[in-house]
């Protein structure tokens, strides 16, 4: 009894559990298809979702997807166009065999057409092809329905649909007898293949570009089954020279795929054809294997010579791609003789065969052949794949006269030759001048660490030709990846000078390194060798490394020797144009730097350069308050120009009559640009233009997108703590839109963000509307609150994002602008606020 009890509770589980699990497969959908018979585009699609989680439940149970897909068909008439869409997408899914006769009605509505051919295309079985062909024999069905249906029975690929689309081949309507033609390419196979074939025969239609196409596509699937049909259509379409040559050269595929050696006839006669597709179709025919070399070899030897040009070209472009050395007699001849395109490719073909037989000739033609023709036989040589060609060029560089040397040399060095770095060591250390130059080019691509000593040695030893070393030296040096162990590998060798020339060598090796170990060890020499002092400042001068440029500013303002004052003053300004410093602390080196260089012209110059590039009212200030001769004039009227342009939408007051000034003095775009850029300041309307920028901001694998989702930088997160924040320059265009470009300022950042932002003033309280348009994403706050975000990538469109902010009485309103490639640009206008009653300012903390 208790066992009969036990027995009765699993089962009632069962039952339970069976219950809930068909409730799962088919979940209550009724709701959604009420709402399905009223759903037009743009209604809200959520209620439509347990539609398609249904569907989701039927996967591999056919019995469920009968009984959805009879629901959705059910209400199929009753539904808008949109929802007719919507249930046909499901129906491809899960529709079965048991629904045709509620979707053949829709074949017969010209605006349900396309959405029952889509469904029937998909149904399993013969129902649905026997539904298609029934209503495309009705007299009612218009010419543009009845091309649909067959289009829809090509698609099905279902052979029994063949018999009755062979009775519209002879349709009297181009389009129904195109869409017929086609159709009978997609179904393929035997039975296709022979009412298609017969047909076009009969009817002379071989030159008809349907049927060529779908010949083709039946000939390839007949290949194995119907070899014999498949030979018929290749060689038919092959040999009629009305069939376009894309189609003649998929038959001649199809030929040598089917006859193999046998094809090689028509192969060939089609290299020489005047058609270049056909042509270059034979041409990769004969590169593969089906046909040997020897056959090849006899055509090629027999024909190269007296052949017309461009059959010349397809047999060098096969031997050269086959390496027929048997050839090589033949294209040396050409390459010596012949004119044009066929001795390019001749020298070319040489290049490529890999025969050392070639490289004598080409050195030849390389030393006294025509100018135009000397680099394409250099190139060859360079590429010509044999080992026997190094120990031939190896062997020049120890016997051949100077030009040979030379030669050989570059030709080893282009070819990457370890093996020659022996004979060239050799011939730098007996001084053999006719290969000094390409000797040390050959140590600059190919040396590496274990070769420095002796280049060092031959630095210190060969003082006419000392400098010629540096590059090699440097070049091998930079390939070390130790950043200490590069500055070692050169004061290693401070013992071992001699005189000042060989010390300044090894400074300038140092200067080249760039790295704050390299900068320190020259900051270190500028104590222990006074007499140097010029020669360090210069290369200190390649460093980028803020310490250095502050240590370098102190040094020269106690500096009494007016050269060496003078040459720091230049160093200085080097590592200031390539600093990432804040234009503020810039502006102050500048300054400094000025009062050092007195009345020094072409030190003011420099000076002038560099502050051009800063967007501060400061440095305009300083700009206008300078006594400069007329030797600097022309320059100071530029950087004044170019700071006032940088801040003029932040202080149009100030720098509205400069621009104007200026104006005159321009030309065509420039002048233009001006223009667009005064007209913009007049007329700025809602538009925001004072802004400050930080950034770009990056980092190493992330890309805008994640630095999105995933990164905060210190403008987000302090800004008052930011010290790079500076003046972003604004454009106008021609149609007025007020933007900037951020690309342009960047110098062309990608994958990164910078940050921009401003402070707005109003008398009370406000509720405004911003207008906003980015390339890319970008987020905004404002008073610290994110009020709107959008990560995708897009183009600057103005407007594109709107949205309403509340604004109090000091505002601080920040965004980030996302760059992920290209274009990274935006435009904000601010609305809700009169003008005369807001002050806009860019962010200074």
């Amino acid at each position: 009894m208790k066992n009969n009890y036990i027995l009765i509770n699993i089962f009632l589980t069962l039952i339970v559990l069976v219950s809930v699990a068909f409730a799962q497969e088919i979940p209550n959908i009724n709701d959604a298809l009420n709402y399905l018979q009223t759903y037009k585009f743009g209604m809200n699609r959520e209620p439509l979702e347990p539609i398609l989680e249904a569907i989701k439940t039927t996967q591999n149970n056919p019995a469920k997807q009968e009984q959805l897909s009879k629901q959705l068909v059910a209400i199929l008439p009753k539904c808008f166009i949109d929802g007719k869409r919507f249930i046909a997408r499901q129906l491809v899914v899960i529709a079965t065999p048991s629904v045709v006769p509620g979707i053949e009605p829709l074949l017969k509505d010209k605006e349900t057409i396309d959405i029952a051919c889509r469904i029937l295309e998909q149904i399993p079985g013969k129902e649905a092809t026997q539904s298609l062909i029934k209503v495309l024999k009705q007299e009612s069905t218009s010419e543009d329905d009845k091309v649909a249906i067959i289009n829809s029975l090509g698609r099905r690929k279902d052979d029994s649909s063949v018999e009755t689309l062979a009775q519209y081949l002879d349709n009297p309507s181009p389009k129904i007898q195109s869409s017929v033609i086609i159709a009978l390419g997609s179904i393929g196979g035997k039975e296709s293949g022979n009412v298609l074939w017969n047909w076009a025969k009969n009817k002379s239609m071989l030159e008809n570009l349907d049927v060529q196409s779908s010949l083709l596509k039946i000939a390839s699937q007949l290949e194995l089954s119907e070899k014999d049909r498949a030979l018929e259509i290749y060689s038919s379409l092959f040999n009629n020279d009305k069939v376009i040559p894309v189609s003649r050269g998929y038959a001649l595929r199809g030929l040598v795929q089917l006859k193999g050696k046998e094809a090689f006839n028509e192969v060939w006669q089609s290299v020489d054809s005047e058609d270049a597709i056909l042509s270059s179709t034979a041409i990769d025919l004969l590169k593969d294997k089906s046909f040997s070399d020897e056959l090849l070899l006899e055509k090629c030897v027999n024909t190269l010579k007296t052949a017309n040009p461009r059959l010349q070209l397809g047999i060098l472009e096969v031997v050269a791609s086959r390496k027929i050395s048997g050839a090589i007699s033949q294209i040396l001849d050409l390459a010596e003789n012949a004119d044009g395109e066929v001795k390019i490719s001749a020298i070319q073909c040489l290049g490529r065969m890999g025969d050392n037989r070639a490289v004598e000739p080409l050195v030849n033609i390389v030393l006294n052949g025509p100018r135009e023709i000397k680099d394409i036989a250099k190139d060859a040589l360079i590429k010509l794949d044999n080992p026997d060609t190094n120990k031939y060029l190896i062997e020049k560089v120890q016997k051949g006269n100077a030009e040979v040397k030379k030669l050989a040399v570059d030709l080893l060095t282009e070819r990457r030759s370890i093996e020659a770095k022996e004979i060239i060591k050799n011939a730098l250390s007996k001084n053999d001048k006719d290969i000094l130059d390409g000797a040390i080019n050959y140590y600059a691509v190919l040396g590496n660490e274990e070769d420095l000593s002796f280049l060092f040695d031959k630095l210190m030893a060969d003082a006419e030709n000392s400098s010629a070393y540096l590059p090699a030296i440097s070049l091998i040096i930079d390939r070390v990846r130790d950043e200490g162990r590069k500055v070692t590998l050169i004061t290693d060798q401070w013992k071992k000078c001699k005189n000042d020339l060989q010390k300044k060598s090894l400074i300038t090796l140092l200067g080249n390194i760039k790295s704050p170990e390299a900068c320190a060890m020259l900051e270190s020499l500028w104590s222990n060798e006074p007499n140097l002092k010029v020669s360090i400042l210069q290369s200190i001068g390649q460093c980028d490394d803020a310490n250095t440029l502050q240590k370098i500013v102190d040094e020269i303002s106690q500096e009494a020797n007016e050269e060496v004052k003078n040459v720091g003053i230049l160093s200085s300004l080097n590592i200031l144009r390539t600093l990432n410093m804040a234009d503020r602390q810039k502006y102050d080196y500048y300054v400094s730097l000025w009062k050092m260089a007195g009345d020094n012209p072409s030190l003011q110059k420099n000076i002038l350069g560099g502050l051009a590039k800063l967007s501060l009212l400061e440095v305009l200030d300083f700009i206008e308050g300078r006594n400069i001769n007329n030797a600097v004039k022309a320059d100071w009227a530029n950087a004044r120009f170019s700071v006032a342009k940088n801040i003029c939408f932040s202080y149009p007051s100030k720098t509205i009559p400069i621009l104007e000034e200026m104006l005159p003095n321009l030309k065509d775009n420039q002048a233009k640009e001006l223009e667009y850029l005064l007209n913009g300041l007049k007329n700025k309307g809602e538009y925001i233009g004072s802004w400050s920028v930080s950034g770009p901001y990056r980092m190493e694998d992330y890309g805008a997108r994640r630095l999105f989702d995933e990164v905060s930088f210190p403008p987000e997160t302090d800004m008052s703590s930011v010290k790079d924040w500076r003046i972003l320059p604004i454009k106008v265009r021609g149609d007025g839109l007020i933007y900037a470009d951020l690309a342009e300022f960047s110098g062309g950042a990608v994958e990164c963000v910078a940050y921009v932002a401003c402070k707005i003033t109003v008398p009370e309280p406000a509720e405004a509307k911003i207008l906003l348009g980015s390339n890319d994403g970008v987020k905004v706050w404002l008073n610290g609150n994110l009020v709107h975000s959008f990560a995708e990538g897009r183009t600057m469109t103005p407007d594109q994002d709107q949205f309403p902010v509340k604004l109090q009485k000091d505002n601080v309103l920040l965004m980030a602008v996302y760059n992920q490639g290209a274009a990274w640009e935006f435009t904000m206008k601010l609305q809700g606020i009169a003008s005369g009653k807001i002050s806009i300012e860019p962010y200074i903390p």
